[in-house]
């Protein structure tokens, strides 16, 4: 085994295609014929990383590529390389195969290769861990979430299969951090939803309004200056929080939607604004609803509709933890749950569900 010192280094490339990425059999001239391994080669000497990639990219399967990354830096098994990991861009085109060196290729998802035989244990633990952060770390970037969040994120020490619930909790299931308290108590924040619910309910001075997962409270404050009085609940402390200071006429509380902490009939109307999918159990919250509202008092439902999953009214991965209705299934879950004169206007893809209790 060479010495740190001594040690050359190699390049590894990376090439992905939607989910899937390419791995080759290795041919009978190199070192460890047989085994599965993403494309890579040695460094010539005064020659960049960059340069190397694109060089052993086009001699193994005559294929032009653009670096683009680099992503990770690890050992050979047997120490005798420093191997540096890129991403690269290209354009489809046929292989044409160095039979030396290449003596099959596959395009592979992260768990096919896991299942392929023999491989090397650096490149398993590329797809099997440093991959997984990787896609975490673009997720999140894709979303516009900064290296606050990123932070966040590592700091959790979760593992990477949590990682979905943990960003759909973390920016809408149950809203926290310095990010979602400056989103969810902006003007603009759902602000479309805000007035279809209050044209809705037509507030007055004799109404008292619940609202289910108030979030920043921009809907209670608004809902305070019709003169009714205004209670929110929330499942998530920091929403509790700013909803308490943007809205510091209504009572704002901690709780889940499923088991209200309020007495029967409480209430003359109940609002609920881009929540409503993450409900487990809708028709559980909608008798909830029910039983703390008044006979004959208003019910307005906001969500939104399963044509604009995968939108950015509604983007993926978060889109995957939520539960999306056709406006006929609405209708069916608040007649389910025991409400009257149901509707539901669809605007867009924007689901306005109404009813009395």
């Amino acid at each position: 085994m060479l010495s740190t010192m001594e040690k050359p280094d190699a390049v590894v490339a990376v090439l992905r295609k939607e989910d899937r990425f390419l791995v080759i059999r290795r041919g009978p001239k190199v070192v460890a014929p047989g085994h599965w391994a993403p494309l890579s080669g040695r460094i010539e000497p005064g020659e960049t990383e960059e340069a190397a990639l694109v060089r052993e990219v086009r001699e193994e399967i005559g294929l032009e590529v653009t670096p683009t990354e680099k992503v990770w830096e690890c050992s050979t098994d047997d120490g005798d390389y420093r191997l540096h990991w890129w991403t690269a861009r290209f354009e489809p085109n046929e292989f044409e195969l160095d039979p030396d060196e290449v003596a099959e290729t596959r395009w592979v998802t992260a768990a096919e290769f896991l299942e392929l035989e023999p491989t090397f244990v650096g490149d398993r633990d590329f797809f099997l861990r440093v991959l997984p952060a990787l896609e975490a770390e673009e997720t999140m970037r894709s979303l516009g979430l900064d290296d606050q969040e990123l932070a966040a994120w590592k700091a959790a020490s979760l593992s990477q299969e949590a990682f979905v619930d943990w960003l759909t909790d973390r920016m809408a299931r149950r809203p926290s951090g310095s990010r979602a308290r400056q989103v969810y108590g902006s003007e603009e924040m759902h602000d479309f939803a805000r007035r279809a619910i209050l044209d809705a309910l037509a507030l007055g001075p004799g109404d008292r309004l619940l609202e289910l997962g108030c979030g920043g409270g921009l809907l209670l404050r608004d809902a305070a200056a019709t003169g009714a009085r205004t209670t929110g609940l929330d499942h998530s402390p920091d929403m509790v929080e700013v909803a308490r200071e943007v809205a510091p006429q209504a009572e704002v509380v901690l709780g889940e939607a499923e088991r209200l902490p309020f007495a029967d009939r409480e209430f003359t109307a109940a609002a609920m604004s881009i929540v409503f999918l993450f409900f487990e159990d809708p028709v559980a919250v909608l008798r909830e609803c029910r039983r703390v509202l008044r006979p004959g008092s208003r019910i307005a439902v906001y969500t939104t509709a399963p044509e604009l999953r995968g939108t950015p009214a509604a983007p993926e991965p978060l889109a995957s933890r939520g539960h999306f209705y056709t406006d006929e299934e609405l209708v069916e879950l608040a007649t389910e749950a025991g409400l009257h004169d149901v509707h539901v206007e669809n605007e867009g893809g924007g689901q306005l569900l109404t009813a009395s209790a």
